[in-house]
């Protein structure tokens, strides 16, 4: 079976979520990285932030005028799934900001 645009949309999520989590480890375990990279990551997972966003709300509205079929198929098929990702991404903003501060804090302390 041929892979429609909504699953490859789908594993696109999936694998910029992980991407994210394995930066967001990284940068909690190497006090090395400086604040304007930390930036840089910030402003990325903001962008993935509003594209989940997006997602959700284009697919509220499919549901709401009952416009799902197989031609216009569900991103997420399990919502609970979109819910997770979008829980862990601000998540990791939160936790991002959290240390991008510290960070700051530390190199005006030299």
């Amino acid at each position: 079976m041929p892979e429609t645009n909504a699953h490859i949309l789908l594993d696109e999520f999936r694998r910029h979520h992980l991407h994210f989590q394995a930066s967001i480890t990284q940068v909690c375990q190497d006090d090395t990285i400086d604040a304007f990279h930390l930036a840089l990551l910030g402003e990325d997972l903001e962008e993935f932030e509003n594209a989940v966003s997006q997602v959700s709300r284009t697919e509220l509205r499919k549901r709401d005028k009952l416009t799902r079929n197989s031609q216009n198929p569900a991103i997420f098929p399990d919502h609970s799934e979109w819910e997770v990702l979008q829980t862990n991404v601000q998540s990791m903003i939160i936790d991002l900001r959290t240390i991008y501060r510290l960070r700051v804090e530390q190199s005006h302390r030299g």
